[in-house]
C-alpha cells in the first residue's frame, strides 16, 4: 500500500536527522527552549499512544544522554482531532499523521482547530 510506503520513507528521514548544538556542522535539528516544552511534547505523545492507538513511528522520547531541551524527531500514526498533537500547539518536532477516506473529511478537520501554527499537507493517493 502506498501509504505505508509513505510511511516509511518519513521514519527514514526523520531517523537521519540529527539533534545537537547549532554550531556543529553534523547538526540537522536544535533543542527546544525550556524544559516544559520537553514535558508538552512528552504529555503529547503519550495521549496519541493513550487515545484511539495511536502509534508512535518513530522517536517519541527525550534524547537520552543529550544535554540541553533535546526530543527526538517524532511521527506519531493514527492521529485525531481528539489528540493533544491535533489540538494544542505542539513547537516541537512531532508529525502527526491522520489518514481520511474523503476530501470533506480533510476540510473538516483542518478547519476544527483553534491553534494556528498547524502545518497541513494533503495527499491525495489515486488507487
Amino acid at each position: 500500500m502506498l501509504y505505508d510506503k509513505v510511511i516509511a520513507l518519513l521514519v527514514d528521514w526523520v531517523r537521519m536527522l540529527v539533534a545537537g548544538h547549532g554550531t556543529a556542522p553534523e547538526t540537522t535539528m536544535g533543542p527546544l527552549t525550556t524544559e516544559q516544552g520537553v514535558l508538552n511534547l512528552e504529555a503529547h505523545v503519550k495521549d496519541a499512544v493513550n487515545k484511539r492507538n495511536g502509534v508512535v513511528a518513530s522517536g517519541g522520547h527525550r534524547l537520552p544522554g543529550a544535554r540541553g531541551y533535546f526530543f527526538e524527531p517524532t511521527i506519531t500514526l493514527n492521529a485525531g482531532a481528539d489528540m493533544l498533537v491535533a489540538r494544542e500547539d505542539t513547537s516541537g518536532p512531532i508529525l502527526a499523521v491522520c489518514k481520511f477516506e474523503t476530501e470533506e473529511q480533510v476540510v473538516r478537520e483542518a478547519n476544527n482547530t483553534d491553534v494556528s501554527l498547524k502545518g497541513l499537507n494533503v495527499v491525495k493517493i489515486a488507487l
